[in-house]
Parts: structure tokens; C-alpha cells; sequence
């Protein structure tokens, strides 16, 4: 334990660039990023953005998960985590990626640097080290190294940014195709510049060991000053890369490592005031359906489910649907209100699921609350219903 400070080891620690974004950080807006303190923006978001979109601005990306993957069987180990041909990504180009579990169910996304034909770079939202680790398993000639504190990286975004790098002396940068990866030598030490970025402009990555940051930064200012270069935060780049229809963890999707899936059925419980208990019936489909005949509910047509499916085990604690009105909603479907209850196989799941379905006629009408309650995990968002 730190004396002067208990909790040295919980604070945020700071980028390499960190000494030039305080400075110009004039409202102080900060936020984390994979225990880094991150700027959610510096002056102004609306400004911000429109700097990438007219001008050439910075976003520090030293936060981002890297990963060194190199060996005989890099390439192999790799191409069978992603989705994607890792074989026709080209040596000194950039392919984004997807990986998912066995389900299907995404875990994340980024970017595979191929730097050699054996020798690879692996950039990512979010820390994957457990991950990496399980699909390394049965590869021999195989070395994976967390590298997200021994590189630098700083975005470089926006029509102008081309010249600007010119004007750094990064020679014939103008001729790096999109996904390319170009190296230069920055007073003795490697520069990587990939033309990437999370922008859907004009772009590129500067890469460098973290000593040389602070001095990268200011010749970077320098050359761009001409051109109106300023640093922009985490909310123009999600104004940006919206526009782009790039995706976003806890956004667009939820990564499948961090969210809770429930394996279990339905039971009717209530029919018309009626208590009728059905037979049990598992869950065998992402969409599957509770179908209802003449010996259960009278006829009624199909009233679909979804769930997300999970980890089987035993039967987890339950939890009843209370016998509540439909509701003015469900009173104007004139249909007939089916009561279920959901029984949770994941024993450590605590799932409370108030709702219903009102199906009748050719419609099908969901009205409820639904709300669920997860140890220190996040409020699940979709209906089970």
C-alpha cells in the first residue's frame, strides 16, 4: 500500500500524452478508458467534431488494448478465433475483425496488424487476455504479449490530416492506401502510421514507444498548426463514427463475455383466472415459440418468445408472475392473457421478470414490466417476452 495514498492502485493511470491533453483540456471533462483517464471532450463537442469533418484533429488511442502475436502458428491460431481470412490479410496491412464464442454470441471487435508473415498486432476495445489465452490453447509455436503499455498511439483524423504528416516529414504518406501500414524512422526510433481510424474520413494511427510521445505531439502541433489541428474526445468520436456505421461495444451490441445469458423455460401458469400447470418445456431455439392447443389454452395462436440462450446447469431460484391486469393496452386487445413463469437453470442468475402476453385474433399484442435484477452485473435491457 502507497503511505501517502491508499489508493494509488485504483487511480486512473495517465496516457503518454497526458501532459498535453491536461493543458488543453480547459473544461477538465474527463472519463476512462481500460483504467486509463480519458478526455470526454476538451472545449466543445460540437466544435470538436466538426474539426475532424473540416480540418485535422487528434484522439489519443494509447488506452486501446494491443496485443503482440507472433510464431509459426500465429496465423492459424488467429484465422480460427476471427471470423475473418486472417491468410488474405497482406504483410503491412490492417484487416478489422470480429470473434465470437462458440454460440455466436460477439465478444469483441478491432484490428489485426499483419507486420510479418508470422508476426501479427491485435488491437481491441476492451481487455482480452483470457480469451487469447483459450484459443492459443494446442499451438505450440505460438507467443502472445500484452503490449498496450509499450506503445503510444495517437489518431490523427480529418481532410487535412494528409498534409499535416506531409508537413512532419513523413514522406510519400499521401501514397498509404486505406489499411495500409507504412514505418518511418522518428529521430532513431520506429514509427508505425496505419491508415485506419474510427472517424469514416480521412485518416491514420501514429504508433511509438511512449518515451517519444510528448515529442511526437509537439512536432505533430507544429506542422498542423496552419491547418487548425486540435484534439477532440470520446463524444465527437461517437458522433463520428455513428455517421461512419462503425459499432460500438455497450452501443450496438453487448459484448457476449460481459453479459448474462439465461438457459431455462416457461411455464404457463394462468389461463382466463384458470390455474392450469403445463408440462415443462426447455427453450431449443433463439426464437422459439410457446405453442398453445385446444388441451392447453384453448387454441390460442402462437404468441412467440426470445431469450437468449446461456450456460445450462441446475435449476436456479424462481420467480412468479403475479396474477396483473393487462393493462389498458392489453384490455383494448380483447385477447385472452396467458400468465408465464420463467425458470432460470443458471444458478447464480437471480431473474425477476414481471410481464405478460396478450394474444388474441390475428395479432399478438406484448405489454408488461419487465426488469431484472443480476448480481454486480449490468440491468439486462431486452424483454424475455
Amino acid at each position: 500500500m502507497n503511505a501517502t495514498d491508499p489508493f494509488a492502485g485504483e487511480r486512473p493511470k495517465l496516457s503518454p500524452f497526458h501532459p498535453r491533453q491536461s493543458a488543453l483540456n480547459i473544461r477538465d471533462a474527463w472519463s476512462s478508458w481500460n483504467g486509463y483517464r480519458f478526455a470526454e471532450y476538451y472545449y466543445d463537442i460540437e466544435y470538436e467534431y466538426f474539426c475532424v469533418r473540416n480540418r485535422c484533429a487528434t484522439y489519443d488511442i494509447s488506452p486501446m488494448q494491443k496485443y503482440g502475436i507472433e510464431g509459426g502458428d500465429a496465423e492459424a491460431m488467429l484465422n480460427r478465433m476471427v471470423t475473418r481470412d486472417v491468410t488474405r490479410i497482406g504483410p503491412d496491412r490492417v484487416g478489422y475483425v470480429l470473434w465470437c464464442t462458440d454460440a455466436g454470441r460477439l465478444i469483441d471487435d478491432g484490428t489485426i496488424f499483419r507486420l510479418a508473415a508470422d508476426r501479427f498486432m491485435l488491437t481491441c476495445g476492451s481487455p482480452c487476455t483470457a480469451w487469447l489465452a483459450r484459443s492459443a490453447f494446442g499451438f505450440a509455436d505460438l507467443q502472445v504479449r500484452d503490449l498496450s503499455d509499450e506503445l503510444a498511439a495517437l489518431s490523427v483524423q480529418g481532410p487535412t490530416s494528409c498534409a499535416v504528416l506531409k508537413r512532419l516529414g513523413l514522406e510519400g504518406i499521401e501514397a498509404a492506401r486505406p489499411f495500409d501500414i507504412r514505418h518511418f524512422d522518428f529521430h532513431g526510433e520506429p514509427l508505425m502510421v496505419s491508415r485506419t481510424g474510427f472517424t469514416g474520413d480521412l485518416g491514420y494511427e501514429l504508433w511509438i514507444e511512449p518515451g517519444f510521445a510528448l515529442q511526437l505531439w509537439d512536432e505533430l502541433y507544429a506542422a498542423g498548426e496552419p491547418y487548425g489541428i486540435q484534439p477532440y474526445g470520446e463524444a465527437a468520436t461517437n458522433m463520428a463514427r455513428l455517421e461512419a456505421g462503425f459499432i460500438m461495444p455497450a452501443m450496438e451490441f453487448n459484448e457476449a463475455l460481459r453479459t448474462v445469458h439465461f438457459e431455462g423455460r416457461l411455464i404457463v401458469l394462468e389461463v382466463d383466472g384458470s390455474q392450469r400447470s403445463a408440462e415443462n418445456r426447455p427453450l431449443r431455439a433463439r426464437s422459439d415459440a410457446l405453442r398453445t392447443g385446444t388441451g392447453l389454452a384453448g387454441g390460442f395462436p402462437q404468441a412467440p418468445l426470445q431469450r437468449a440462450g446461456g450456460l445450462a446447469g441446475r435449476q436456479g431460484p424462481r420467480a412468479e408472475l403475479p396474477a396483473d391486469p393487462a393493462g389498458d393496452r392489453g384490455q383494448q386487445a380483447r385477447g385472452r392473457v396467458l400468465h408465464l413463469r420463467f425458470e432460470a437453470l443458471h444458478e447464480r442468475s437471480r431473474l425477476r421478470h414481471l410481464g405478460h402476453v396478450v394474444a388474441g385474433g390475428e395479432g399478438e399484442h406484448r405489454t408488461g414490466h419487465d426488469r431484472a435484477e443480476v448480481p454486480a452485473q449490468r440491468t439486462l435491457g431486452g424483454n424475455l417476452l
